[in-house]
């Protein structure tokens, strides 16, 4: 323990290191519980990443005793971004499509200074370099950085062309930020967001003295290490988990794996060791690591145990056994391969071997797999919800709304009105929406006779028919 600087004890920073399944999530939960039962106004934080928000709040709801909470924040670094700069006037976002216009305006404002990107007329050119403008923000590299690192390209005499790759992205950066900079008041740079909340860590109060946790990451960029770095400088005490393989490496003096050294838990590694760098170069307190061996996701699957503790390929052997724990299948196609799937999750809830909620199904390509999963387990009639992000245009509320005003400016067009009525918004149903979109086609329903109180008698002999 040591003083913290608003002059109460100051508890350690604390690593929790272990393989996957071996309980590092439950140890998080279990302590947060525990605080939370305990009582007390110390504000608790759990960040997380952003898929696994929910997930974490179910896991602590449905633990046992605990029905609600209020000084428990679970957050990933997005909403804990959104919540440290809420007090900013509000302003509008820039999406991808506004940064590759701001980088194409840029580029043909220094074609006289670019030594490689000069045609800006290039397809796709603004775009690629926008996206890599986005990723250096991420990693918070500045121009300076580019222009070093080109130097040291030019002493060790790599190609012409590398070079002025760096200087001209360097160039770029600095036009960018400038023009960023001036643009400040009407829009803000989603990528850059999070560096700016950084800056506001020392002043939330719901972060000053917290206990933390942090869970569920194999890496962090940039921005997300310089901002973890802030809250661990405020909190009371933290805890971070971390899957990696306590064995092979040197707890106290790590090295960042390279590709020749890499391993399976290599991700985990390089973030173990530079985490361990940001908190001895702040001098915060270090508690020794928890470190959990035993796999306890596996305790009614032996076979499986054993294939987890052996799968890093240097401590593969012979043969293994594992009980029929895996199957390999080899179907013909992608739509085969998700009927078999959907055959065998139905034959498994009929048996009682486990509940809809119990299953998941992980695939190479979400996109690739979709709509193959959607015919499938819609014609199965299995439940099921597919992880993966939902552009705001695909949302129901968001079409529905669209549709709406679409209606009230676009003169009441009748494809407008039929698409509306198939939405779930409407208060038809799919077989009167149906019946609607046959009579209008049939009689020829336009613009405001959608809206005239007086009903419809066209050739109302036809019309029995619908």
């Amino acid at each position: 323990m040591s003083m913290g600087r608003h002059g109460g004890l100051r508890m350690a920073v604390r690593f929790v290191l272990g393989r996957s399944g071996t309980g590092k999530s439950r140890y998080c939960l279990g302590r947060i519980v525990r605080a939370l039962r305990s009582g007390g106004d110390e504000p608790l934080v759990l960040l997380v990443p952003e898929q696994a928000t929910y997930q974490a709040e179910r896991a602590i709801l449905t633990s046992g005793g605990i029905r609600a909470y209020s000084r428990l924040h679970v957050l990933s670094f997005n909403r804990l971004a959104f919540f440290l700069l809420k007090g900013r006037p509000a302003r509008m976002e820039l999406s991808a499509a506004a940064r590759a216009m701001v980088v194409a305006r840029l580029l043909r404002g220094l074609t006289d200074r670019l030594e490689v990107f000069r045609d800006v007329s290039r397809p796709g050119l603004a775009a690629h370099l926008a996206a890599i403008i986005e990723e250096l923000q991420h990693e918070t590299h500045e121009a300076a950085t580019l222009r070093d690192v080109a130097e040291t390209l030019v002493k060790e005499r790599a190609a012409p062309t590398t070079c002025g790759k760096f200087r001209d992205l360097a160039r770029l950066l600095e036009a960018y930020d400038a023009y960023m900079e001036g643009s400040r008041p009407q829009w803000a740079d989603p990528a850059a967001e999070l560096t700016a909340a950084a800056a506001h860590v020392k002043h939330a109060p719901f972060l000053q003295g917290a206990r933390l946790w942090v869970d569920g990451f194999s890496g962090f960029t940039g921005q997300e290490l310089a901002t973890l770095a802030e809250l661990l400088s405020v909190s009371a005490s933290a805890e971070i988990a971390l899957c990696l393989d306590p064995d092979q490496i040197d707890l106290d003096e790590p090295t960042e794996p390279t590709g020749e050294t890499a391993r399976l838990f290599a991700a985990g590694e390089r973030t173990y060791a530079r985490l361990l760098e940001i908190v001895r170069k702040r001098r915060l307190p270090l508690a020794a690591s928890l470190v959990l061996h035993r796999a306890r996701r596996f305790r009614e699957a032996p076979g499986l145990a054993r294939l987890e503790a052996q799968i890093p390929h240097d401590r593969m052997g012979g043969p293994l056994r594992i009980d029929g724990a895996v199957e390999l299948v080899k179907a013909h196609d992608a739509r085969a391969e998700v009927r078999f799937v959907a055959e065998r999750i139905i034959a498994m809830v009929r048996e009682g071997r486990c509940r809809w909620r119990d299953i998941a199904v992980i695939v190479s390509d979400v996109e690739a797999y979709r709509h193959y999963l959607r015919a499938a387990f819609g014609n199965a009639g299995i439940p099921y919800f597919i992880d993966r992000p939902m552009p705001l245009a695909e949302h129901v509320l968001a079409q529905g709304a669209a549709m709406c005003l679409r209606l009230a400016t676009g003169g009441w067009s009748t494809p407008e009105v039929l698409a509306y009525l198939k939405t779930p918004l409407s208060v038809l149903s799919a077989e009167q929406a149906d019946a609607v979109e046959q009579y209008a086609l049939a009689f020829g329903v336009q613009g405001e006779e959608w809206t005239q109180e007086a009903p419809w008698r066209w050739a109302q002999a036809e019309a029995a028919a619908f």
